[in-house]
C-alpha cells in the first residue's frame, strides 16, 4: 500500500494517515463508479486484505482504490466507511470481474499463509477416523460419543432404519443399531452426521453449502454402493466420497470472512470459480489440519484427476464415478447408464455397462437414504 501511494505521490513518502485519507476518498468515489484496475494492483489486494484487521481496511478496497489514485485529491477530508450488508454480484460482467480478482488474490494469500479457519474435527469424526487408521482401535469411544449426543442418536436411528440399511424389523435402540449394522457403519452415519453444513459459518453461502453437502453424502452413498459392488473396502469408499471436496465450504466460510465487514458478496460463475481454483488447495490444509488417512487425503487432492493418485489410483478413481452418478430421481436410466459409461475413470474401476445399470437400481433406495442424512 505504501508503494501505491509513493507512486501517485511522485515517489514521496507517505505517512500512514494520508493513507487512509486517500483510501477512504477514494472508496466514497467508486461506490457508484467502474473504472478500469491494472494487475498491478491487483497482485497486492491479497496481501493488503491481510492486513484489513489490522488497519481496518475492506478487503475490497485494493481492487478499485489504484485507478482512483490518478484522481483522486489527497485533501478532500475521509469519509468513514461505517460497514454495509454483503451486495451480491452474479455473472462475470467487468464490476464481478474485478471483485472476483481481488477475492482470488486475498484467497491464495490466506491459503498461502495457511490463515484460513479450519472448523474444529467432532469428538465423534475423531473416533470414526482412529477406527479406520486402526481396525482393532476400541469402538467403545464411538458408541458413547453418539450416547451422549441425544440429537445425534435420534439421527442415527432415523438413518439406521432408512430402505438402504434397514434388514427386515424396525430397529428401535442405538445399541440394536450397532448390533445390527455394525459399530463401523453406525459410526460412517454420525461422522456424516457431525460433517453437516452447521460445522460451518458462512451465513452469505448457507444455501450453497447445504447443496454441497448434499452432493458429498450421495457421491459417499454411491461410492458405498459401488466398492460393495466391486467387492472392494466400503468404510474407506463412503468417507473418501464424503470428504472428496470438502475444500469448498472453507472456501466459502473464508469467502465470509473476507466480506464480514461489508461487500460485494459473488455468487453463481463468480463462487464456482473461486471453488474450482481454491478447493483442492483448502482441501488439503484441512486434512493436515485434521489428520486424515492417507487415502482420503490423496482423494482430496486428485478427485479430478485420479491419474496422478499414486497408490490410491482406483479408489480415486471409484469416487471420481461416484461422483458422476445422479443425485436426483432418474427419468431416463438408460441416457444415465450410457453417460456414465463415458466416464473416463470406469475402465480404471473395470465396471462395465451392465454393472452400472445394476447399480442405478438401487437409485431410489440411495436417495431415500439421502433424504434421512439431511434431514
Amino acid at each position: 500500500s505504501a508503494g501505491l501511494l509513493a507512486k501517485r505521490n511522485q515517489g514521496s513518502p507517505c505517512q500512514r494517515r494520508t493513507t487512509l485519507q486517500v483510501v477512504k476518498a477514494a472508496w466514497h468515489d467508486l461506490t457508484a463508479t467502474h473504472l478500469e484496475v491494472s494487475s498491478d494492483y491487483l497482485r497486492i489486494a491479497g496481501v493488503v486484505a491481510l492486513n484489513r484487521r489490522r488497519y481496518g481496511w475492506h478487503p475490497l478496497w485494493p481492487v478499485r482504490v489504484g485507478a482512483a489514485m490518478e484522481r483522486c485529491d489527497p485533501e478532500v477530508p475521509p469519509r468513514p466507511y461505517r460497514g454495509a450488508s454483503p451486495r451480491r454480484v452474479n455473472g462475470m460482467g467487468d464490476e464481478s470481474r474485478q471483485v472476483g480478482q481481488g477475492l482470488d488474490g486475498a484467497l491464495l494469500a490466506r491459503l498461502d499463509a495457511g490463515t484460513i479457519t479450519i472448523p474444529v474435527l467432532p469428538a465423534v469424526a475423531c473416533a470414526v477416523l482412529a477406527l479406520l487408521d486402526e481396525p482393532h482401535a476400541d469402538d467403545a469411544a464411538i458408541a458413547s460419543a453418539i450416547r451422549n449426543d441425544p440429537a445425534l442418536a435420534g439421527h442415527v436411528m432415523r438413518v439406521a432404519n432408512s430402505p438402504l440399511l434397514r434388514a427386515g424389523a424396525a430397529i428401535v435402540s442405538l445399541q440394536q443399531a450397532i448390533a445390527r449394522l455394525g459399530i463401523r457403519r453406525v459410526g460412517e452415519i454420525a461422522f456424516a452426521a457431525c460433517l453437516g453444513p452447521r460445522l460451518f459459518t458462512a451465513p452469505a453461502y448457507a444455501r450453497l453449502i447445504d447443496v454441497l453437502w448434499s452432493r458429498s453424502l450421495a457421491t459417499a452413498l454411491w461410492a458405498r454402493e459401488i466398492a460393495r459392488h466391486l467387492r472392494s473396502n466400503v468404510e474407506v469408499a463412503f468417507l473418501c466420497g464424503l470428504l472428496a471436496r470438502i475444500g469448498h465450504p472453507v472456501v466459502l466460510q473464508a469467502l465470509q470472512e473476507l466480506l464480514a465487514d461489508g461487500g460485494v458478496a459473488p455468487e453463481g460463475q463468480a463462487v464456482s470459480s473461486l471453488l474450482q481454483h481454491h478447493g483442492v488447495l483448502a482441501g488439503k490444509l484441512l486434512a493436515d489440519a485434521w489428520h486424515l488417512p492417507e487415502p482420503v487425503a490423496r482423494t482430496i487432492a486428485h478427485v479430478d484427476d485420479f491419474t496422478q493418485a499414486q497408490s490410491s489410483t482406483t479408489l480415486v478413481a471409484l469416487v471420481a464415478v461416484a461422483d458422476a452418478f445422479p443425485a436426483e430421481a432418474l427419468s431416463d436410466a438408460q441416457a444415465v447408464a450410457a453417460r456414465l459409461a463415458e466416464h473416463p475413470a470406469i475402465a480404471t474401476i473395470n465396471l462395465y455397462r451392465a454393472d452400472i445399470e445394476d447399480l442405478l437400481l438401487r437409485s431410489e433406495t440411495v436417495l431415500q437414504t439421502l433424504a434421512e442424512m439431511r434431514a
